[in-house]
């Protein structure tokens, strides 16, 4: 098991105290100079904003709720004390009639290079579609949380997202997820409701 310090290869003397920044809105943030002299390692998290699922025309139908967001973790260095822009994709919009399929949530972006890093951008969720087959409606295929790989079918709905909580996919009336989702988690809703918006945190010690 990696120590630490194979991270962090200064935080570990002093018994380094972890700081962090979280956004739940699109914002800015300056690396302090204490971290560009330790290294410049952070990790982070980021997620897109989640796809919301369809439109309910027809109560005897199964619908699927929309795909969460992607969701992506790592570490990156950087070298300066720039100042970065944060955004925090929108949960896709509640689907209204004469509409009948969700509306997709939009990107998330940490934009690292400007300090010296790597840009990271979490992909939106697609939103679900309402097309019937055999009686029951199949969410779109589209980017899950964590891999951000196309899935189809019951993929959408059944997602746990990423430590259960970011990206997970929205609920229906087979299958997991959740229905309403909670705020900032980047996951997808069920049927005629919003999708939640990003979300993104970075992590480092100095």
């Amino acid at each position: 098991m990696a120590s630490i310090s194979t991270f962090y290869p200064y935080s570990t003397a002093g018994g380094g105290i972890p700081k962090y920044a979280e956004f739940t809105a699109n914002g800015t943030w300056t690396p302090p100079q204490a971290l560009i002299d330790a290294g410049g390692r952070i990790s982070y998290l980021v997620v897109g904003g989640g796809g919301s699922g369809p439109f309910q025309y027809d109560a005897s139908y199964t619908y699927m709720g929309g795909c969460g967001g992607e969701v992506k973790t790592g570490y990156t260095t950087l070298t300066n004390t720039t100042t970065l822009a944060i955004t925090i994709g929108a949960g896709g919009a509640v689907a209204v009639s004469p509409a009948t399929v969700g509306n997709n949530g939009s990107d998330s972006t940490a934009a690292f290079a400007t300090a010296g890093g790597t840009t990271i951008t979490a992909s939106g969720g697609e939103g679900s579609s309402s097309e019937a087959d055999n009686g029951q409606n199949w969410g779109a295929s589209g980017k899950t949380s964590v891999t951000g790989s196309t899935q189809t079918g019951f993929a959408s709905s059944a997602h746990p997202g990423f430590m259960g909580i970011y990206g997970r996919g929205g609920a229906a009336g087979q299958g997991s997820g959740t229905g309403a989702p909670l705020a900032n988690t980047g996951s997808g809703s069920g049927a005629q409701q919003a999708a939640a918006d990003g979300f993104v945190r970075i992590t480092w010690y100095e």
